[in-house]
Parts: structure tokens; sequence; C-alpha cells
């Protein structure tokens, strides 16, 4: 950090201020019969504080002409604002309000729960969000933080202001705290930092345990039904290192270099010499407790058994033969020289110090970045790809699912085919 209890990247020459704030879940998630809990109460702490109601709270937000916003992450609760230095005494006294005196009103809670279902509709109109819920849920359960955050219907409607009031008490503790400012940082700026921290009650915070997976040991195909689709959503993946895994820089070069380029050997293959999805790609995303490894698709539903037969092939193949040189060296030559983006502005470098915090990396692991991806040789990486659980998998297609599982059942794998609804997918029931 900076010597102090938050961390500076200071930059004078503009005069704006950019603050963030992770207030650090650790083993916190939602109660399984009230689920969407932690997402609403932070929802719920813009929505009315001090003296101030939904209305005359956001007015006196844009009056200043930056922003405070909240949003929920796995790892943190997290506070985004930015302002002119010369007004953000005026927006410390609204982050404060919001902190430490939310009005948590019963009439406003219930608006929360409308607009949410709403929302939840939405959702179930969208296969590509419906396909995201159900792979991540499908594929990282039993993890309690594998819930969609936003709750279900039934669950919100559960929810009491005493509920909130508890979850809130629980979450605003200095002990959970990561703290980053950025830009034009005043004395003025740190007076007010250091009252912030000194209200706070101390708290005890205890981080979250490794997500235990052994229970994944198949091939499970979900399919999620939308009768007389002609598109396809296909989620494909399995479980991967987490991010302090010496696996981590390794598996980061392989699957740029199989999926994370249009170049890349499975985007190549889908897309450009078969036609059969506008887009084809692979993602790593690592955590502190978890990781997982991805495949996405988009093809017809005609194409959509023969895309998951070459893809999973292309994997075996990935994990048993690894990279070729040129494969390798292109990867690290990609991720070295599109570095310099993620770390070009103040808060950029801002953020991406927090959330090494969060991960629990080393406080250089940004800074050693390029000179670890130049230093993982073709051996090590092919090595790392072997870490992947892989063929223990999990598949979500999002398609008309007669016609998939008629196709499904002569599939030379060997595999767990189920189905089910998307109103199933947005309760969280899974038979």
């Amino acid at each position: 950090m900076s010597g102090l209890d938050w961390f500076e990247e200071v930059n004078h020459d503009y005069p704006l201020l950019g603050i963030q704030l992770h207030i650090r879940l650790g083993d916190l998630h939602d109660p399984p019969d009230k689920s969407g809990l932690l997402n609403t109460t932070a929802d719920m702490m813009l929505r009315g504080a001090g003296t101030l109601d939904r209305a005359a709270f956001s007015e006196r937000v844009e009056a200043l002409g930056g922003h405070l916003e909240i949003a929920l992450t796995r790892e943190s609760l997290v506070i985004d604002g930015e302002v002119l230095t010369r007004l953000s005494d005026e927006w410390f006294d609204l982050l404060e309000l919001a902190l430490f005196s939310p009005v948590f009103d019963a009439a406003e809670l219930q608006r929360y729960v409308q607009q949410s279902a709403s929302a939840l509709s939405d959702l179930a109109d969208s296969d590509e969000a419906l396909g995201s819920i159900a792979y991540h849920r499908a594929l990282l359960a039993p993890d309690p933080k594998s819930r969609c955050v936003k709750g279900t219907l039934s669950s919100l409607e559960q929810l009491t202001i005493d509920d909130l009031k508890a979850c809130h008490e629980t979450l605003i503790q200095r002990d959970r705290l990561l703290l980053g400012v950025c830009g034009n940082v005043t004395e003025g700026v740190r007076s007010r930092l250091r009252k912030l921290l000194e209200a706070m009650p101390q708290g005890r915070f205890i981080d979250s345990a490794p997500v235990d997976i052994s229970k994944v040991d198949a091939f499970d195909i979900w399919l999620v039904d939308k009768p007389a689709r002609t598109q396809c959503q296909l989620f494909l993946g399995t479980l991967a290192p987490v991010i302090g895994d010496m696996a981590y820089p390794g598996l980061t070069i392989g699957t740029t270099a199989f999926g994370g380029m249009f170049t890349s050997r499975f985007s190549q293959e889908i897309r450009e010499k078969r036609g059969w999805s506008y887009a084809a790609w692979a993602a790593y995303t690592a955590r502190a407790d978890i990781g997982w490894w991805t495949l996405r698709c988009f093809p017809s539903t005609e194409h959509a058994l023969r895309t998951l037969d070459v893809a999973s092939t292309m994997v075996d193949q990935l994990v048993e033969l690894g990279l070729t040189e040129a494969e390798h060296a292109f990867a690290v030559d990609t991720l070295v020289a599109s570095f310099s983006f993620q770390v070009q502005t103040h808060k950029r470098r801002m953020e991406d110090t927090l959330l090494l915090r969060l991960l629990r990396r080393p406080h250089d692991a940004m800074s050693k970045w390029q000179e670890t991806l130049r230093s993982t040789t073709l051996t090590t990486a092919n090595a790392c790809l072997r870490s992947l659980a892989w063929p223990k998998a999990t598949c979500v297609m999002v398609g008309d699912a007669d016609h998939l599982q008629s196709r499904l059942q002569g599939w030379s794998r060997s595999v767990s085919v189920r189905c089910t609804t998307p109103e199933k997918v947005l309760a969280d029931i899974w038979e």
C-alpha cells in the first residue's frame, strides 16, 4: 500500500479524484433461503440515507457531476466514485451517509423487489444471460457463491428490513475494508479518508476457504429448453487452478493461444474453417478460492452436437499434446504487448492494486507480470494445460431441448444429460 491505511495513485495534472472501496466478503455469502440478500442490501444503501430519500440522495450525487455506485462481485461489495476534488467534501458526506446511515425503507424495498422481478423476467428472455447463470451454477455448485447474485423472485419476497439491517451491520467493518484513491489527492482528501476509517467499527474478517470441487466427476450436460430455437448458446468448461497456483501463468498463455485471439486454434476451426458460429473463444477465470476454464460459441441447432464434438476433441488434443512453439511464442508476445493497456491510467493502476489484495496476490505480481510471461516456457505452459480437470466437464446449451437431446443420444462420449427450463434456472431449482 502507501504507508497509509489505503492505496494512493497520485496525479495532480487534472482536478479529478477517484475513490474505490472494497468491503471484502470473505466467508460471507447469501443464506440458501435468502439468495440476493447481499445484492439487495448493497442496492438499498443508495436508496435513501440519513434524512434523504432515494430521489433526494440521487439528486445530491448528480449535482456534483460525478458518480457514486455500489456493485457486488464474488469477492467484495465495491463502492466506486469519481468527483472533482474541490467538491469531494460533499461527495464524502454522501458516502458516509450510505455507509453508516442507510434508511432501509420498507416501501423502497417493495419497489426494489418489483423492479427485480421485472429484471429477472428480462433474464428469461436473454438466452445468453440465462445460459451464463445455468453454466456457472452447474459447474461451480455446491459453491454458495455460484448462485445468481440477484436472487430469485421467491427469495427476494422473503427478505425483511431486519435482514437488511443485520447484513449491513456485518458488512460495515473496518477489517473488511480495502480502500484506494487516485488522481488529485490532497491533504483534505486524506483527512476525510482518516475520518471515514475511524468511524468504522473494527469487526472481524474471516477469509473464504478454497471451494470443495471433489464432487465433479463426470461430463454433465444441461439443456435449458427454449422450444423452436434455431440457434444454440453453448457453454463448455471445466474447473481450473486458482489464481495463486503456479499453473496460472502457463494456463493463461495456453488459453490465449487456444481461443483468446481471432487467430487462435479454436476460433479458426469453429468460426473460420467450418462456419458453425459467428464467434468462438476460450476464457480462463481464476479467483482466490476457485478457477474455471470455458469455451463459448453460438452454433445453429443443426450444428450444435457437431460443434460440441469438435470442441471436446480439440480440448482432448490440447491437454494431451499442448501448444506448438509458434502458438506459444505468439500468445506470449500478444499478452506482453497488451498488458500496457491494462495499466495506462492512474485509475486502472489503483483498481489493479486493490484487486491483487482481494485475490491474495503478492504486491509486485502486476509489475512482474510481463517478466513472468516471458519466462514461462512452452514445456511449462503445456504442463499447466494438463492441470485442467478435463475430461470432467460441464456443458450448458440453451435451445430446443427435444431437438438437442435427440442428437445427443448417439454421441460417442459417456455423458449425463438433463433438461431444465428457464423458470427453474431463475428459481435456482436443480433436479
